[in-house]
Protein backbone atom coordinates (compact mmCIF):
# COMPACT_ATOMS: atom_id res chain seq x y z
CA UNK A 1 0.00 0.00 0.00
CA UNK A 2 2.85 2.26 0.74
CA UNK A 3 4.56 2.01 -2.48
CA UNK A 4 0.83 2.94 -4.19
CA UNK A 5 0.41 5.54 -2.10
CA UNK A 6 3.93 6.60 -2.75
CA UNK A 7 3.35 6.31 -6.65
CA UNK A 8 0.54 8.86 -6.59
CA UNK A 9 2.00 11.29 -4.57
CA UNK A 10 4.67 11.41 -6.98
CA UNK A 11 2.00 11.86 -9.97
CA UNK A 12 0.29 14.68 -7.62
CA UNK A 13 3.90 16.36 -7.34
CA UNK A 14 4.58 16.68 -11.09
CA UNK A 15 0.97 17.38 -12.30
CA UNK A 16 1.92 20.51 -9.85
CA UNK A 17 5.38 21.13 -10.95
CA UNK A 18 3.94 21.48 -14.97
CA UNK A 19 1.28 24.37 -13.78
CA UNK A 20 1.44 27.95 -13.68
CA UNK A 21 -0.40 28.58 -10.30
CA UNK A 22 -1.43 26.14 -7.20
CA UNK A 23 -2.90 26.40 -4.07
CA UNK A 24 -1.68 24.11 -0.44
CA UNK A 25 -4.80 23.75 1.14
CA UNK A 26 -4.34 22.51 5.12
CA UNK A 27 -6.75 21.38 7.78
CA UNK A 28 -6.07 20.49 10.93
CA UNK A 29 -8.45 18.99 13.51
CA UNK A 30 -8.10 16.83 17.02
CA UNK A 31 -8.43 12.97 16.86
CA UNK A 32 -10.24 10.63 19.60
CA UNK A 33 -6.65 10.87 21.74
CA UNK A 34 -6.28 14.35 21.02
CA UNK A 35 -3.44 14.24 18.84
CA UNK A 36 -3.68 17.03 15.89
CA UNK A 37 -4.13 15.63 12.95
CA UNK A 38 -2.61 17.70 9.93
CA UNK A 39 -4.09 17.55 5.94
CA UNK A 40 -2.29 18.67 3.08
CA UNK A 41 -4.09 18.73 -0.35
CA UNK A 42 -3.15 20.83 -3.23
CA UNK A 43 -5.16 22.84 -5.40
CA UNK A 44 -4.53 23.73 -9.12
CA UNK A 45 -5.82 24.02 -13.14
CA UNK A 46 -4.77 21.54 -15.48
CA UNK A 47 -5.93 21.57 -19.06
CA UNK A 48 -8.78 24.32 -17.78
CA UNK A 49 -9.64 21.63 -15.56
CA UNK A 50 -9.83 21.92 -11.82
CA UNK A 51 -8.34 19.35 -9.46
CA UNK A 52 -8.00 18.81 -5.82
CA UNK A 53 -5.87 16.27 -4.53
CA UNK A 54 -5.09 14.83 -1.05
CA UNK A 55 -1.36 15.04 -0.47
CA UNK A 56 -0.77 13.49 3.28
CA UNK A 57 -2.33 13.56 6.56
CA UNK A 58 0.55 14.73 9.23
CA UNK A 59 0.93 14.75 12.99
CA UNK A 60 1.37 18.10 14.32
CA UNK A 61 3.43 18.48 17.92
CA UNK A 62 1.64 21.88 18.23
CA UNK A 63 -1.03 24.17 16.29
CA UNK A 64 0.05 27.35 17.87
CA UNK A 65 2.56 29.97 16.35
CA UNK A 66 4.90 28.43 13.41
CA UNK A 67 4.16 25.01 14.11
CA UNK A 68 1.74 24.26 11.37
CA UNK A 69 3.78 26.73 8.56
CA UNK A 70 6.64 24.67 9.82
CA UNK A 71 5.24 21.42 9.05
CA UNK A 72 4.01 22.52 5.54
CA UNK A 73 7.56 23.35 4.93
CA UNK A 74 9.17 20.48 5.89
CA UNK A 75 6.86 18.06 4.23
CA UNK A 76 6.07 19.45 0.77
Amino acid sequence: MSLFAKQIQNQIVKDVANVKHFTVIADETSDIDNIEQFSLSVHFVKNNEIYEEFVCFLSLTSSTGGAPADCILRNL
